[in-house]
């Protein structure tokens, strides 16, 4: 296989700079291990390790390899990490502030949904926000639209709710939508699929390869939970020159993302906020609240408006949590705020 084959491209190339001068070659990671990377390159896979030299780096920045990054290689032993392109991330699970990273260089972020029961349109949205954020253009695949009695509808209101996103109906059990799906991974692409457990990622990956990559598993009737069968992310290739990364059915995505990506998801509502009567309005009880009057006659959803105040303020907690400034000035904020209030329980309505 040629390096673009693999995902290479001018980004690459000049993150690169004249590492080629120092023997060193690069190598695309398909699966990351606790301390060993399988990686590909020109020359086919090889296992890697990390050098102590950049063991110490990535130890040092929180960073390390994972699916989708290029290597720079000698032998077994991986010398440096190349600079993403993309980075498709979640707050890490717990209470701690800070980033995990779930894969990296992707073009397409496939968010992917079931149309069995655990269709969902606000957790889509969430799926959607960590896709802009990441850089890559995202995408919506609705799964099992043969379960579904009127998948047209279920297709119609996720458009509504995913605007400017291109939203596909897919079977991958009798392969309905299956070749709008290839379309969206052209050669040399790269492309992720992230979704709850039991959407069906793994099987979706299987149609489009023509053949069994990934184990499966069974979807509880009762509920349409399904089981992780996938414990890794891994690098795929299709058929069509195209590249796959599939990943671990996610039970929590927290966001780890800037304010501006909700900008993608929420379109709709951030262009009908330019005409609210303050530029910082909050969109909750401030007086001459465009996105409140859209809400009152039916421009927009209330769920779609209350995930994007939940968004909002998880995005901005995040943000605040992760430096102490901005939470230092949020506290005497709120502390100003609550006098205020005091002030006025005291003396009522009289000008204070």
């Amino acid at each position: 296989m040629t390096l673009e084959q693999l995902g290479w491209n001018p980004f690459f190339w000049d993150a690169s700079g004249n590492f080629f001068n120092q023997n060193l070659i690069p190598a695309r990671v398909t699966e990351a291990y606790y301390n060993r990377y399988k990686t590909i390159s020109v020359h086919g896979e090889t296992l890697v390790a990390l050098t102590g030299k950049l063991r110490a780096e990535c130890e040092s920045a929180g960073n390390y390899p994972v699916t989708g990054d290029w290597l720079m290689i000698e032998g077994a032993a991986a010398h440096v990490l190349l600079p993403r392109r993309t980075v498709l991330a979640r707050k890490s699970v717990g209470k701690q502030t800070a980033g995990q990273t779930i894969c990296a260089n992707m073009d397409r972020v496939l968010v992917v949904g079931a149309l069995d029961g655990e269709w969902n349109p606000r957790r889509i949205e969430r799926f959607l926000t960590a896709g802009w954020n990441s850089g890559a253009t995202p995408a919506v695949v609705l799964n099992k639209r043969d379960a579904c009695g009127d998948w047209e509808a279920a297709l119609a209101e996720t458009e509504a709710s995913a605007p400017g996103v291109e939203v596909l109906a897919v079977s991958a059990r009798d392969g309905g939508g299956m070749d709008e799906l290839a379309r969206l991974i052209p050669p040399c692409a790269t492309a992720v699929m992230i979704g709850s457990s039991g959407v069906g990622k793994s099987s979706l990956l299987n149609t489009l390869a023509g053949t069994v990559l990934r184990d499966t598993g069974d979807v509880h009737a009762a509920t349409s939970q399904g089981r992780h069968t996938t414990s890794s992310r891994g690098l795929f290739f299709l058929p069509n020159g195209g590249m796959m990364i599939d990943t671990p059915g996610l039970r929590e995505l927290g966001l780890w993302a800037e304010e501006d990506a909700l900008s993608g998801v929420f379109s709709d509502i951030i262009e009908i906020a330019a005409g609210c009567r303050y530029r910082d309005c909050m969109h909750e009880n401030e007086p001459d609240c465009a996105v409140r009057e859209a809400l009152a006659n039916g421009s927009i959803t209330r769920g779609h408006y209350e995930n994007y105040l939940k968004q909002r303020r998880e995005i901005a907690y995040v943000e605040r949590m992760a430096d102490p400034r901005l939470e230092r000035e949020n506290r005497e904020k709120w502390k100003k705020i609550n006098k205020f209030q005091k002030e006025i329980e005291k003396h009522g309505k009289r000008k204070i």
